[in-house]
């Protein structure tokens, strides 16, 4: 079983590397948007919105792919 065929938070887990990539990236991305380096500041308010709708539609699409490899294999 590979990990793109099971919930996101099951093993076998990404690198660590991969995942401090990930999360510093996002966190830094989130402090330009706030403070407006190069664009047009947002908030803390809009980048919390922000953050709700990016973990919501993250879990939404972890189910409709568990849903997915679930209906193509029966």
């Amino acid at each position: 079983l590979i990990s793109t065929e099971d919930w996101f938070f099951k093993p076998p887990y990404p690198s660590s590397l991969l995942v401090h990539a990930s999360i510093w990236t996002a966190l830094l991305g989130t402090v330009f948007a706030v403070y407006g380096f190069w664009i047009a500041p947002i908030g803390w308010e809009y980048a919390l919105y922000l953050w709700l709708y990016a973990v919501a539609w993250f879990i939404f699409n972890d189910s409709v792919k568990m849903w997915t490899f679930r209906l193509l294999r029966s």
